[in-house]
Formats: C-alpha cells, sequence, structure tokens
C-alpha cells in the first residue's frame, strides 16, 4: 500500500492546491434537479457502459446508495413495444469497491490510485469562521470529485473501482436496446433522477480518430491548437505526439494528457498547447492522441508540420529629427547602431496624426546603410507626422517614434467651387458643392446676406466636414432672396476668400407695408380718397376699405399699386366715416390696415353761401386775418376750412355771429388757402367759398 499513500499525499496537495477549471460546479448546487451522464460502446459481443453524476454532491451520495441498471430491449414491431419492459440487469446496487480491494490495482495503474485517494483519503482539516470552512469543504469536494471523474475517464480499473462502469455479457439478440442507470434510492431532499442510452447494433460507434491540429509558429516555439471534442468523438483529452520526420517515429510531448476541460462562458472551440522547441526554421510534425471516457485511447490523428520563426524585430532607428526645407520638402535623419545581422533596410511611413496609419513614402526598402531621407510633399501641406521603420529577413520590424514636421503656413487655400443649392417649402435650405483639392482642408465656413449692398454674417458658428449642408431658415427679412458664398478653412485655419455667392429665392413670409391715407375732399361727385402707395417692392395691389360708424369695414374697391386716388360715390350724408388701406402682395400676403382717415361727410347744401372771402397776411404778427360778406344774417354759424395743399380741406375752427376771423397759428408753408361754410341751426349749410390763396414765401 506504499504507493496508495504516495499518491494520497500528492492528492492531498492537489486537493488544496490544483485549480479547477473546465469541470468545476458552481458555487450554489442545485439539489433538487440532480443530473445523470450515461454513455455506452460496443466491444466485441458486450456492451460497455460509463455514468457520472452530475456534480460533487451527487457524487458523494451515490457513492453511498449505489446505482442500478436497467435495460430493454425494443421488439422490431411497433405492436410489441407496448409489452416490452425494462428489466434489472445488476442484482445489487454497484457500489464503489471495498478498501482492501484497491491494492493491486493501485501498484499497477496510477490513475486507479488516484482514484482511491479521491474515495478514502481523509481530506485536510478546514480553518477559519463557520462561513470560510464551508466554502473550503466544498472547494475541496469539488476537486475530489474532478479527480475521480478524471481517473475513471481514463482507466478502465478506476472506472469499475468508483462504481461508474459496468459491462453487459449478454446484451441480447435484439438490435436496440435502451439502458438506464439510477441511484438505489433518492438522494436526501431531491428527486431521483435517471440517465438513458440508447444502443442500436446497427450504427457506427464513436469516431476513434483524433482530429488533425494547426501550429503556428513563434519565437523558438510552435503553438498547436485543435477543435474540443465533440459528440462524434468525445474525447476526454489528449496526447501530443512530435517527430523530426513525417514518417515518425513520434513521442509523446508530456507523461500528463492534455484535458479537454473547457473554460466556463468561454466561446473558444479550440484547445492549445505550446511546444518549446529551442530553434527556428527546423520542422517538426505533431499529432494527436484522444483518450475516451471508456479508458481508452484513440488511433493518431493526420500530421502537421510546424517550426519556430524569427519573430523578434531589429532595434528601431533612434534621434529621429525632421527639417524642412520649403514649403513642401522635408529632410529626416535618424540613427541605427549596430543593425542586425538580418536587417534588409528601411522605409519612411507618413500620416496625418501621430497615432496612424502610416503610409510608405516611396517604392522597396531604403538601403540599411542610409541615414537620412528628403521627402517631397504636393502643392500643398497638411499635417506631416513621420516614422522610420527597420525590417529583417523575416519580415519583422520596428518603428520609430514619429517626429513632426512643422510647416508656417502663409498660404491661404483656394476657394470652394461648384457651389449651388435649393430652398423647400419647409423653408430649408439646401446645399452642396465641390470637395476642396488640397490635403489640409480642415472645413468649410458657410456665410449669407439677403442683398449684395450687405456685408455677409456666417451661417452657423461650426466649421462644416462635408461638402452638403441644410439648415432652416426662418429670418423675417423683407428680401424674397437670401445669397450664400463659402470659405474654405485650412489645417493652419487660414481661410480663403470668398466663392461666388449664389442666389436662391425664399418662401416670403413678411407681409408689404400698406400705403398712407394723405387726404380727402367731398363734391357733388363725392368723396375722393388720397394717399402715397406702399413701398413694398412686392405689392400686386392695394385695397380701399370704409366703416361708417358703428359698422364693419367693409371692401370699397381692389387698385392697382400705382393708383394714388379714389373716388367713393357711395356715401351718406351726415356720418361719420373712416377709410383705410390694405395692400397685397405677389405671394398672396395681406398687410394690416393702413392707419385710418376719418371725417363727417355733411348734409346737402342748402344755404347762400358767404361771398368775398378775402385772405390777407400781416408781416408784423405772422397772422393772417380772414373776412366775408354774410348778407347781413350772422345768426349763422360760420366754418374755416384751411388747406396747405390743393384740395386737401381740412375743419379748421368755427366763428358765431360775427363775419372775421384771425388766424394766429399760420403753419410754415409755400402758401395757404381759407374756405367758409354757412351752417344754420337746423344743421343746413352752405357750399364753399374759397379765399384768395396767400404766398408765405
Amino acid at each position: 500500500m506504499e504507493k496508495i499513500w504516495q499518491i494520497s499525499i500528492l492528492v492531498c496537495l492537489g486537493l488544496c492546491w490544483f485549480p479547477i477549471h473546465g469541470f468545476s460546479q458552481n458555487a450554489m448546487i442545485d439539489t433538487l434537479s440532480p443530473s445523470m451522464h450515461l454513455m455506452g460502446k460496443m466491444e466485441g459481443k458486450e456492451v460497455v457502459l460509463r455514468w457520472a453524476p452530475g456534480n460533487a454532491n451527487f457524487w458523494e451520495q451515490g457513492n453511498i446508495t449505489g446505482y442500478q441498471i436497467e435495460k430493454m430491449v425494443l421488439p422490431e414491431s411497433k405492436d410489441e413495444l407496448k409489452n416490452s419492459n425494462f428489466e434489472k440487469i445488476t442484482s445489487i446496487a454497484i457500489l464503489p469497491a471495498a478498501p482492501e480491494r484497491w491494492e493491486q490495482w493501485v501498484e499497477d495503474d496510477n490513475y486507479a490510485a488516484t482514484a482511491y485517494a479521491a474515495l478514502y483519503v481523509e481530506r485536510p482539516v478546514t480553518t477559519g469562521d463557520l462561513l470560510q470552512q464551508l466554502k473550503t469543504a466544498d472547494d475541496l469536494r469539488q476537486k475530489a470529485f474532478f479527480l475521480a471523474l478524471m481517473a475513471a475517464d481514463h482507466s478502465k480499473v478506476a472506472a469499475d473501482g468508483l462504481g461508474l462502469r459496468f459491462v453487459d455479457h449478454f446484451p441480447g439478440k435484439g438490435n436496440r436496446i435502451i439502458y438506464r442507470v439510477f441511484p438505489s434510492s433518492p438522494f436526501e431532499g431531491t428527486n431521483r433522477d435517471t440517465a438513458y442510452y440508447l444502443f442500436d447494433k446497427n450504427q457506427a460507434g464513436l469516431s476513434n480518430k483524433a482530429p488533425k491540429p494547426l501550429t503556428y509558429a513563434m519565437e523558438k516555439k510552435v503553438a498547436i491548437k485543435w477543435p474540443k471534442s465533440n459528440t462524434e468523438a468525445p474525447f476526454t483529452s489528449f496526447f501530443i505526439e512530435r517527430s523530426t520526420s513525417p514518417k515518425g517515429p513520434f513521442k509523446r510531448l508530456t507523461d500528463a494528457p492534455i484535458l479537454n476541460s473547457p473554460q466556463k462562458n468561454s466561446d473558444d472551440a479550440y484547445l492549445y498547447f505550446v511546444d518549446s522547441v529551442g530553434v527556428n526554421y527546423q520542422p517538426f510534425w505533431y499529432r494527436l492522441v484522444g483518450n475516451t471516457p471508456f479508458g481508452e485511447s484513440s488511433n493518431p490523428g493526420e500530421n502537421t508540420m510546424g517550426m519556430g520563426e524569427d519573430k523578434t524585430p531589429p532595434v528601431a532607428p533612434v534621434n529621429v529629427q525632421s527639417e524642412v526645407l520649403d514649403r513642401n520638402q522635408v529632410r529626416l535623419t535618424w540613427e541605427i547602431s549596430n543593425p542586425a545581422s538580418d536587417a534588409i533596410g528601411f522605409k519612411i511611413g507618413k500620416a496625418t496624426n501621430s497615432q496612424g496609419p502610416f503610409s510608405a513614402v516611396h517604392e522597396g526598402f531604403l538601403p540599411i546603410t542610409t541615414q537620412s531621407f528628403t521627402h517631397t510633399l504636393g502643392t500643398k501641406t497638411g499635417d506631416n507626422y513621420y516614422t522610420i521603420s527597420i525590417f529583417d529577413t523575416a519580415g519583422n520590424y520596428s518603428e520609430s517614434f514619429p517626429v513632426y514636421a512643422f510647416f508656417i503656413d502663409t498660404f491661404p487655400p483656394a476657394p470652394p467651387t461648384g457651389l449651388s443649392g435649393t430652398t423647400d417649402t419647409a423653408g430649408v435650405v439646401h446645399l452642396h458643392w465641390n470637395r476642396s483639392d488640397e490635403p489640409d482642408i480642415l472645413g468649410y465656413r458657410l456665410y449669407w446676406n439677403n442683398s449684395p449692398n450687405h456685408v455677409f454674417a456666417m451661417a452657423t458658428g461650426e466649421i462644416i466636414k462635408d461638402t452638403t449642408f441644410s439648415m432652416p431658415f426662418n429670418g423675417k427679412t423683407l428680401s424674397e432672396t437670401l445669397r450664400f458664398a463659402l470659405v474654405a478653412v485650412d489645417a493652419g485655419y487660414g481661410h480663403s476668400d470668398f466663392s461666388p455667392p449664389i442666389e436662391l429665392e425664399r418662401k416670403d413670409e413678411v407681409p408689404p407695408y400698406p400705403g398712407r391715407l394723405t387726404g380727402w375732399s367731398l363734391d357733388s361727385n363725392g368723396v375722393k380718397i388720397t394717399w402715397e402707395p406702399g413701398v413694398s417692392r412686392d405689392i400686386k395691389f392695394q385695397e380701399l376699405w370704409k366703416k361708417t360708424e358703428n359698422d364693419t369695414w367693409e371692401l370699397v374697391a381692389r387698385i392697382n399699386n400705382t393708383v394714388n386716388s379714389y373716388r367713393d360715390k357711395n356715401i351718406m350724408p351726415g356720418a361719420n366715416v373712416q377709410y383705410a388701406l390694405k395692400a397685397i402682395d405677389d405671394d398672396s400676403l395681406v398687410s394690416d390696415f393702413s392707419f385710418p382717415l376719418g371725417f363727417y361727410i355733411e348734409k346737402p347744401i342748402g344755404l347762400e353761401p358767404v361771398k368775398s372771402v378775402n385772405a390777407e397776411w400781416d408781416e408784423n404778427t405772422k397772422t393772417i386775418r380772414l373776412d366775408w360778406n354774410s348778407n347781413g344774417n350772422l345768426k349763422q354759424h360760420f366754418v374755416i376750412y384751411r388747406a396747405t395743399r390743393e384740395e386737401n380741406w381740412e375743419s379748421y375752427e368755427v366763428v358765431e355771429e360775427q363775419n372775421k376771423f384771425q388766424d394766429n397759428m399760420v403753419p410754415a408753408v409755400a402758401s395757404i388757402q381759407y374756405a367758409v361754410r354757412v351752417i344754420d341751426e337746423n344743421g343746413n349749410q352752405s357750399s364753399l367759398t374759397l379765399s384768395n390763396k396767400v404766398d408765405l414765401k
């Protein structure tokens, strides 16, 4: 039993230090849902079964209760299936072998020794608080479970000793058999779980060929990878074999197999191994041997060649300097000390920023003895960063730190070309233009105005990177056109001249201004209204409106914008009346009413008018004296009218019981004229009697 104790010590150390990766269980075990896994294969005329519990807790309980195996031979006819039942093929529960039976096994089989230690070796005493003790005990249980299953997968003896293997020596004559394995009694607090396996003699067995590996060159190493196991080739582990010849002989690289234990939550479908070969460019051939859960090794798979390669780049150039010779030339210098023997030359890379990507500015390699290079740029420079890379014969290279070539840019970019655009019904302006050819163009600035006589203003404060731009333009302006121009901005923030401006028609949102009413006159033909037309350029016509006392406004006439007067024949004597104007432009926008002109329309004339109204200017008093002949009737009212322009009469003053009047508030005009109307107590009135004109110049 000496070997058992040696293995026991190693297993105890492993339980303390061995990290479980692919087979480790979750910290929280679902004790209500145990799981079993069952596989089978044909060996001669016998069927070999292998099973395993799904976690450490159920493994330990299964070691106590043992397992029962039943089978049902499926009949060839479906009608006979209802008479088929499962039958026990084990009279007693299958349990792990007693300790005394293991002595010879462990002497001959290391995996058997591992299985024995996982079953029977006393586990280290846990310390710490209760939570830490529980955590440590569970960790030890998981590791023992892992070691037991690993041993069962690699050794028939270990699987038999662990009570996880059974051979059906008399499977029967049927071609299809269903086997099932389950614990002899339910685990405490759980539901009994059963694993099933359908054996079909007519179907091919599991693949016995290991996959072909892939190789990748490293520095004096070879990286090997191959697909993980699958249902067609469920290998538990692999051995890697190597040879210096494709025909062999092959030698295993490890004593222990490489376990097919994928990392938890890993999507990687491959296993990996790195072979340190110690040399470059010497070919080696690699092949795999797979180990099945039945403790058997597969036939070797196809071999693949691999070798180490030079992956060490030469030392990068240092002390890289740049010197601007003129507007479009840069001279680069660098130093290289003792270049590697396999170094073949340099490449100069250029980029517009320090992070790259850098592109070569010349063909081929510069000789390894070169330590300077002059680069001629195009007609326009942008940001210029350079690196010096040194290459060896294997394609390895090292790149220097980037160096910046600084140009003082005193040349503004050329103005943009091809500016054009449209406006839509929503008032959105859409512009596009040609991209500038110069390499250091940062973007464009957009300017606008609404008249060639106005200064351009920026339409947006941002530099536009693209060659298209759209913006809503709802500013209220009197102009129906918008003018746009562009300037180009380079990396040094130099601004070009304006591009040729374009004019775009815009949706008119500003109504026109109406005309201004200037006067009225009344005669036997009606009321004549005069005005100054509106000044808006897009007025199409104007409307004259009238309102009598408490009535609403009514349209009198729609008139061409060039007309400045209108005679309203539909009048109502003895009423107060107001007139106002509206203007309508070519977009059918309507102005508000103008300031109204109001006056009283007198009743029909019936009294005899006064005669010989005389107006005389007094230079000393700066007044005008009026007198008239009232035909001796001074019991009447005399209404004085005044006009500073022709027919622009305004009611000015009322005189009672006298035939004279003095105007003490003579306006500063070129000439003035007066008129007198007689009105009696019944409202009857005469026509106007005009005075002479008084020249005030």
